[in-house]
């Protein structure tokens, strides 16, 4: 359960460096981490030097399968955006390979494919000076419905006042221990399906999610929300940042239960 007690005025200071390290997660979720949702090339990439661009999908899942003939999406961004965006596919080992790939300075490079109705990413490489082949591991992971290896590696809670009403901000890094993409093992009250529930504070409103942008992840619940994404393995491999308001009361307690083990949670009233 997360709680910040006796809200009156400004409520409990932490530590400045908190702040900051939760600003440069945000960028980290909102930058680094390109959306899965695939958008249209309006505009033709400059011309200049083209390369090759290979890579290999395997399996990180004991005993899992690799795909053959599976659809890979090529990417590539620049600050500005999307840059590249081409269709192939894998042969029958998992291979995958794309020949004359506009190619420009600074360009990050990504695959996708979607396997088991879950979508997974390359590594991503930047191009250099001297680059004319880029190479994009792409690891893939069966999938489970048992949410038992997931966690809470670290969840901070942020609230800023306004009349009337509280604004909350709250950031969920989730973590997966085991060797297989947790998805779809949780039955809502309505009959969908979700891989994970959250709780919400009683009386939350003006619920709203970063990072959806296609509105079809997140399901609003009687007690909170539900994600429907997948959570791959590894250490932070998923981020939630879920917003709402809350009617202010001199010396409230905001509050609601966890569902899943939190390693660190924080709270910061501003």
């Amino acid at each position: 359960m997360i709680r910040n007690t006796d809200l009156n005025h400004k409520g409990t200071k932490t530590p400045s460096i908190l702040g900051v390290l939760v600003s440069s997660w945000l960028a980290i979720f909102s930058l680094s981490i390109p959306s899965s949702r695939v958008i249209a090339q309006t505009d033709a990439p400059p011309a200049g030097r083209t390369g090759t661009v290979t890579g290999q999908i395997v399996s990180g899942t004991s005993g899992g399968g690799v795909p053959g003939g599976v659809a890979v999406i090529l990417h590539a961004w620049d600050q500005s955006g999307e840059t590249v965006m081409l269709d192939g596919a894998a042969d029958s080992s998992g291979a995958f390979r794309f020949d004359d790939v506009p190619l420009q300075d600074g360009w990050t490079f990504g695959a996708m494919l979607t396997y088991n109705d879950v979508t997974f990413f390359s590594d991503f490489v930047e191009v250099k000076p001297e680059t004319s082949e880029l190479v994009l591991p792409l690891t893939i992971y069966e999938t489970t419905p048992d949410a038992s290896s997931v966690r809470i590696s670290q969840m901070h809670a942020f609230l800023d006042f306004a009349p009337g009403e509280v604004a909350v901000s709250e950031i969920y890094i989730l973590s997966n221990g085991s060797d297989r993409a947790v998805v779809g093992g949780t039955t809502l009250a309505d009959g969908r399906t979700a891989t994970l529930e959250f709780a919400l504070p009683p009386g939350a409103n003006k619920v709203s999610f970063k990072g959806d942008d296609s509105g079809g992840r997140f399901l609003i619940t009687p007690e909170g929300f539900a994600d429907t994404g997948a959570v791959q393995p590894g250490e932070g491999a998923t981020q939630i940042i879920v917003s709402y308001t809350l009617p202010y009361s001199s010396g409230m307690t905001v509050a609601h239960p966890v569902n899943y083990p939190a390693e660190a949670t924080r709270s910061k009233s501003r």
